[in-house]
């Protein structure tokens, strides 16, 4: 009877432990919040949380109606570009590889003898897969996930520059046809004074 506790225990103690080391934490993964942060560093724009919008959305904190800067510009474009936002899906994957490549195997129980064969093969597939492959899953995976956000950052540094150059396009044209009307009205005015004069 003590035996059989002391062996409950232990095969307690063993599943616990499994169960504890079976799932590799997402804490240090580079998500969304990542990107953001990457871009503003090396932009100076602050896109936000790059929250993915159900449709066409302003980020908060910016209001269209008193005119349109050129960071907010940058952020509605980063909040709104369908590529942009359906790439960012792919770090959602990545992070989920994370957590995959931290999950142990399922142990397959099958007791044809009490100590046989397949119970050795078992116990050291298991040993192998936990201490031998699965942080190397794990460190994998890790890489693939900063590897997405870099690329993430560098879509968005390249959605941001052209941004900025559409924007600055705008402004140049803005400018060029109030030149050009009050240019038109001068115009105007002068050949309306030819003719009242004839």
């Amino acid at each position: 009877m003590f035996r059989r506790r002391i062996k409950a225990r232990r095969v307690l103690a063993v599943v616990l432990a499994l169960a504890a080391i079976g799932c590799a934490s997402t804490a240090g993964v580079a998500d969304r919040s990542t990107v953001s942060s990457g871009i503003a560093t090396r932009t100076g724009t602050t896109p936000g949380d790059l929250a993915a919008p159900t449709a066409w959305a302003a980020p908060p904190g910016i209001a269209t109606d008193d005119g349109l800067s050129v960071d907010e510009a940058v952020a509605i474009a980063l909040w709104n570009n369908a590529d942009f936002q359906a790439a960012l899906t792919s770090l959602g994957v990545a992070r989920a590889d994370v957590v995959q490549a931290g999950m142990l195997k399922n142990p397959v129980l099958s007791l044809l003898f009490p100590l046989g064969p397949k119970q050795f093969e078992a116990a050291a597939t298991m040993a192998i897969d936990a201490i031998w492959q699965r942080p190397r899953r794990i460190a994998d995976a890790k890489a693939n996930a900063e590897a997405v956000a870099a690329t993430l950052v560098a879509n968005g540094l390249q959605l941001v520059a052209d941004v900025k150059l559409a924007y600055v396009d705008a402004v140049n044209a803005d400018h060029a046809l109030a030149v050009l009307t009050e240019k038109f009205f001068q115009v105007l005015d002068s050949h309306h004074e030819i003719l009242l004069c004839h």
